[in-house]
């Protein structure tokens, strides 16, 4: 498990290093990019500079999108804040936008396994939120305005969330709504991650 013992300093106590481990393998983030170290993209400027932009964002509790091409380290960004957070103790979910519709459609149907508002505070739980490939528009007008919903109690709680995307902002704006940019303006912001994509990598 060496790709996670980069989350413990080398004098912790165990319980801590168990902790944040725990909360790092419960977090959503694949193997592929739980293993790849940091180390390998800071030699690309533009990468460490959004990396630090982004993490000024979650420090204040904002809502940071990520958006560019495939293939410039984009959701590798998401992963060390994510591996930020479970170093400080913090909860940290990592969802694909179609894996968010599939966690609120557990609310409904026939054998639904839990409540609406259950299904909701599910994502608005955790400290930080990863939605990647967010360009994937919901299939539903009601999941639309559920995440819509999320997003505005993960803002009034100050919770830090980022937002993924392959695209312009403009398709980013018509994809997510005024009343989600308007809060990205205000406490957060857009992050053009616009460089040359990284050979053998992907997002």
């Amino acid at each position: 498990m060496a790709e996670l013992s980069r989350l413990s300093d080398a004098q912790a106590d165990p319980a801590l290093r168990a902790s944040r481990i725990r909360l790092f393998e419960s977090s959503g983030v694949d193997k592929r990019h739980m293993m790849r170290k940091a180390t390998e993209l800071v030699g690309c400027p533009p990468w460490t500079e959004a990396l630090a932009k982004a993490r000024a964002v979650v420090a204040r509790g904002g809502m940071a999108v990520l958006l560019g091409d495939r293939g410039t380290g984009k959701k590798q960004l998401a992963v060390e804040l994510v591996r930020d957070a479970c170093r400080e103790i913090h909860s940290a979910r990592y969802f694909r936008s179609r894996e968010v519709g599939m966690f609120l459609r557990e609310a409904y149907g026939d054998r639904a396994s839990m409540t609406e508002l259950q299904a909701i505070n599910g994502l608005v739980s955790p400290w930080l939120l990863v939605i990647d490939e967010c360009q994937e528009r919901p299939d539903k007008d009601w999941e639309i305005r559920s995440l819509t919903l999320v997003l505005d109690k993960r803002y009034g709680s100050m919770k830090p969330t980022i937002l993924i995307a392959n695209c312009t902002p403009k398709q980013f704006q018509d994809l997510m709504g005024p009343s989600v940019v308007d809060r990205i303006r205000e406490d957060g912001g857009v992050i053009a991650c616009n460089w040359k994509g990284f050979r053998g990598g992907g997002d």
